[in-house]
């Protein structure tokens, strides 16, 4: 080998220039094994082919919120789907005017499957409870896969299913009471200890009343036996009973 092609291999420029190359590629294929990974493990993906998955993470966008930021609201076009990749989200909408909590999430959920399917405007609002790590699929994107992948359709619609059954349940719970209520979203909220994380004005805020309201129904599911102080959080003691007052009749 010659004095010169040896200097050109060896030159500190390009060396650190094909290296930066090689590192940008293997992030790049890591971060599409992670999104695949996700995609993989999401419900509304559930049964889709390997083709269809690869499909969907190789036009996917790894993108980041963070806690408090909104990732679409209620009005804004359909134009995507998120599958969350870590972190927490919260959905919610407004009912004559009001606020109204829906549910939170995290991963591997979805959020704003029916909006990216029909294209129509969101019906509700979904903003980062903590730090999320998301990844967008956008709706020509999701239409590709469900039209060369038909067996994408069928999960998709029974993700949809499940979907409309689990807002049909908010709306009847929603009809409900305060306390009725409040008995619902304790047992949506704590873990699998009974403990309760959110602050009681996180709980107001998602029934749409007041802090002081949610102190005086606590107190009651106290005195009841039902729920208890653990260091200055709620945790839930007798989730059977919460469950037969947040029944609706």
């Amino acid at each position: 080998m010659e004095g010169k092609q040896v200097e050109q291999m060896f030159h500190p420029l390009r060396f650190f220039a094909d290296w930066g190359w090689m590192f940008c590629l293997t992030h790049f294929e890591m971060e599409t094994e992670e999104r695949f990974a996700s995609i993989r493990d999401c419900p509304f993906f559930s049964g889709a082919g390997e083709s269809a998955l690869s499909a969907l993470a190789n036009a996917s966008q790894l993108r980041s919120f963070v806690a408090g930021q909104t990732l679409f609201r209620a009005g804004s076009p359909g134009d995507c789907l998120y599958v969350i990749a870590s972190g927490r989200v919260s959905v919610s909408t407004t009912r004559g005017g009001r606020y109204a909590w829906l549910n939170e999430l995290g991963a591997p959920a979805s959020v704003g499957e029916v909006g990216a399917i029909q294209g129509a405007p969101r019906t509700a609002t979904v903003i980062a409870e903590t730090d999320v790590t998301a990844i967008r699929i956008e709706r020509d994107d999701l239409q590709a896969a469900l039209a060369a992948h038909p067996p994408l359709v069928l999960a998709a619609l029974h993700a949809v299913c499940d979907l409309v059954g689990r807002l049909a349940e908010r709306e009847g719970a929603h009809a409900l009471g305060l306390p009725e209520r409040l008995a619902a979203l304790l047992l949506d909220l704590a873990g699998s200890d009974g403990v309760v994380q959110h602050t009681q004005g996180d709980v107001a805020h998602r029934l749409g009343t007041r802090r002081e309201t949610v102190v005086r129904l606590l107190r009651q599911f106290r005195q009841q036996g039902l729920v208890a102080a653990q260091g200055g959080k709620t945790q839930v003691i007798d989730r059977a009973a919460l469950y037969e007052i947040a029944r609706p009749r």
